[in-house]
């Protein structure tokens, strides 16, 4: 990351404008297919402002729980909302971990998460950009992106990551 940027703005792609955060339990998956692109579960305020996650490395002031990618917004983001409700909890695993992980859910209840999204068809490689962003950023991935071990979800090659430190774009 350059001197000059903050890790306020470790979730900027070259200029590309993410949706408004919008409840995660509204009504707007029901509508129309969003395409393939990538997303973010956002911790919220009653005010609807995101709500500032602690790392060891600094405050996430986005308030991000999960940075993921997928070929269809609406579907994955429909899939987690099953999985976070306990009467479901199949079909994604940051669903999974938020129930198992009782602290988590606990600070994150279900009523304060939030999702916005970014739509672009190379989802996974911006994906793998954030997550490297945010690790330079905070020390480590946002607290459902990691494994029950510790183990990220994506890694990143080394050069990967030297793009991504030299250019703040991922070359894959």
């Amino acid at each position: 990351m350059s001197d000059n940027q903050t890790t306020d703005e470790w979730f900027n792609v070259d200029g590309a404008s993410w949706s408004n955060a919008l409840p995660l339990f509204a009504e707007w998956t029901h509508g129309p297919n969003i395409g393939a692109g990538v997303y973010r579960l956002i911790a919220a305020e009653q005010s609807g402002a995101p709500r500032p996650i602690p790392h060891a490395g600094g405050v996430d002031r986005s308030g991000t729980l999960y940075v993921g990618q997928c070929g269809s917004l609406s579907e994955r983001v429909n899939e987690l909302r099953r999985a976070l409700r306990p009467e479901f909890a199949i079909g994604h695993h940051a669903g999974a971990r938020h129930l198992a992980r009782s602290a988590l859910a606990a600070s994150y209840p279900l009523p304060s998460l939030a999702t916005c999204w970014l739509v672009d068809e190379d989802g996974a490689a911006i994906e793998g950009l954030l997550l490297a962003k945010y690790l330079a950023a905070f020390g480590e991935y946002p607290p459902l992106n990691v494994r029950k071990e510790g183990v990220p979800v994506r890694s990143m090659s080394t050069k990967a990551l030297n793009d991504v430190e030299e250019t703040g774009r991922s070359t894959k």
